[in-house]
């Protein structure tokens, strides 16, 4: 069965790399971790390397930046796509988010993915177009909100009754991958040191990443208990528990392993009803 808290792969191909990077860090900004190539790929076989990593369970889903170069790869026309329909025929909570981009027309996304995929017409599907070419950071955002939606709509089916989501804000140090945790905040690609480089960083990026945290949990997850832990910044810790302070249908407590401005973020979420705050 996959794991509905493992890693989102991204596919894409080599030549859009000026992509990649706004893509995985506008997950990572909303708690989704991630597989990528140059960071993830171990040495050896490449199409074995990445079928065997498209096969894990702990591979929840994949993100398939379709762009018209994607139509010269044999690695994603012959190995990625039809190694991410495979796990969707498997029908065990596996997902994947096609996205039409760089041009790419809704018409040319089955010319473009070639001839490898079997029965499967990526035409039909419900792929998503994104017009900035090169990506903005807006519509990388809008990408990492659809994947946490359906992240979230799977972790909330495998919960037990009354057990609480997980959710692990890092500022200061690179968080390791957990399956145990739903939401993994990682923000250190956003801090240096205690501070956030830019500070624009916080308008731009961590302030709307929390809100739709926040709102994806109310939607998907409404009801049930968030416990938050982590090693952030003081700044971040507020953050976290002001936009779960909004009038939500949702709980957040504190893990007592938080590190740093947790006592005070345990004033500010208000839930006195448990032990952990």
């Amino acid at each position: 069965m996959t794991l509905p808290t493992g890693r989102s792969f991204l596919s894409y191909r080599r030549s859009r790399l000026h992509e990649a990077r706004p893509l995985i860090e506008a997950q990572h900004d909303v708690g989704i971790p991630t597989w990528h190539d140059l960071t993830d790929l171990d040495q050896g076989h490449t199409d074995a390397l990445l079928r065997e990593a498209l096969a894990a369970e702990s591979t929840a889903n994949a993100v398939c930046w379709l762009t018209p170069d994607v139509e010269e790869s044999d690695v994603i026309t012959k190995t990625e796509l039809p190694a991410i329909l495979k796990r969707i025929d498997q029908n065990d909570g596996f997902f994947m988010v096609p996205v039409a981009a760089g041009g790419l027309d809704y018409a040319d996304v089955t010319r473009v993915v070639g001839t490898y995929l079997g029965l499967h017409d990526l035409s039909q599907w419900n792929v998503r177009k994104v017009a900035s070419d090169p990506i903005s950071a807006h519509d990388a955002a809008g990408i990492a909100r659809q994947v946490l939606k359906h992240r979230l709509q799977e972790i909330a089916k495998r919960l037990a009754e009354g057990q609480p989501l997980r959710l692990v804000l890092n500022t200061r140090k690179k968080p390791a991958f957990d399956p145990e945790v739903a939401l993994l905040l990682d923000w250190t690609h956003r801090f240096d040191g205690r501070l956030a480089n830019p500070p624009e960083a916080w308008k731009e990026y961590l302030l709307p990443a929390l809100e739709t945290v926040a709102q994806t949990c109310e939607q998907h997850a409404s009801g049930r208990r968030i416990i938050a832990e982590g090693l952030c910044a003081l700044p971040a810790a507020v953050a976290l528990g002001s936009a779960f302070l909004a009038t939500r249908r949702l709980s957040l407590g504190c893990s007592s392993v938080l590190s740093i401005g947790f006592s005070l973020q345990c004033e500010v979420c208000y839930n006195k009803s448990t032990d952990v705050c």
